[in-house]
Order: structure tokens, then C-alpha cells, then sequence
């Protein structure tokens, strides 16, 4: 069995799979904001309400779960080499985003009395986008399978970093 070459990550496949995961959050946010405007009406004005806990949920399960997986499919096809396995990548991204909002359902619901439905929300976006991206590294390959998953995390941290300047 021959050692697998190590590949060098260029600039160009950098960029590449940087439009992928650009691509895939506008994507998921497009579609948050269809589901929006379609649902907008069905909530009502003040406090949260069942309702509106409801709408949310609806949103931030299609937005993550368009984002994740069309990310997953973009940087399949874009970089075939590394992400070879795309039927189980695509597969893996999009059940595991399921199983998600299954999971935090119950957590919506309680956080109506906590009012802390908007912090579950952050924590199901940011949940499901370092699983996925944990995911497809892990298929990806067990050689660089550590330094995908510090990679993800990393990026997750820059993330948050630049969304609370």
C-alpha cells in the first residue's frame, strides 16, 4: 500500500472552497428570508409567542439546512480530490442537520419562558455549521482529519469573532 502524497492547499482552491461556503451561507440566508416573508404574517405582534418560536425554528432549520448542504455539495465538486466520497459527504451533512433540528426542538419551546429563544437559534446555526463542516472533513480523509476539524473550529471562532465587530 503506497502512502498517500500530501497535496498542497493553493491559493486558487483556497478561494474556491471559500465562494462555496460564501455561496452556500447566501443560500441558506435566501432562503431563511423566503420562509420569513411567507410566515411573517402568522406571528403576532409583542412577546414571543408559541407561534413565533415556531416560525423561527422553521427558518433556522431551512436556512441551515439549504447552507450546510448545498456548501457540502459545492466543495465536493470543486475539490473532488480531497472530497471524493461526495454521496456519503451530501448524505452525512444533511442527516446530521435533521437529527439537529429534531434535537433542539424541545429547546425552542423552553426558551420561550427564558426568553432565550434567539440564543438557541445562534447555537443550532453555529452547531450545525461546525458539525458539517467536522463531517465532511472526517470523510475527507483520516490523514488531515485532525487539522480539518481545528480548521473548523478555527473558522468557527474567526466567525463569531467577526460577527459580534
Amino acid at each position: 500500500m503506497q502512502p498517500l502524497q500530501k497535496r498542497p492547499l493553493t491559493f486558487v482552491l483556497f478561494l474556491l472552497r471559500l465562494l462555496s461556503g460564501l455561496t452556500g451561507g447566501i443560500a441558506g440566508t435566501l432562503a431563511l428570508m423566503v420562509v420569513y416573508f411567507i410566515l411573517v404574517s402568522l406571528v403576532p405582534r409583542g412577546d414571543a409567542s408559541t407561534i413565533s418560536v415556531f416560525v423561527m425554528i422553521i427558518m433556522t432549520f431551512v436556512g441551515t439546512l439549504t447552507a450546510n448542504t448545498l456548501t457540502a455539495v459545492m466543495v465536493t465538486f470543486l475539490d473532488n480530490e480531497k472530497y471524493s466520497r461526495r454521496k456519503t459527504i451530501v448524505t452525512q451533512v444533511f442527516l446530521f442537520n435533521l437529527i439537529l433540528f429534531f434535537l433542539t426542538v424541545p429547546f425552542y419551546f423552553l426558551g420561550i419562558g427564558l426568553e432565550i429563544t434567539n440564543g438557541i437559534a445562534a447555537v443550532h446555526f453555529l452547531l450545525s455549521a461546525f458539525v458539517s463542516a467536522v463531517i465532511m472533513e472526517v470523510l475527507a480523509g483520516h490523514e488531515y482529519a485532525l487539522l480539518g476539524i481545528y480548521s473548523a473550529a478555527l473558522g468557527m471562532f474567526i466567525s463569531m469573532g467577526l460577527a459580534f465587530i
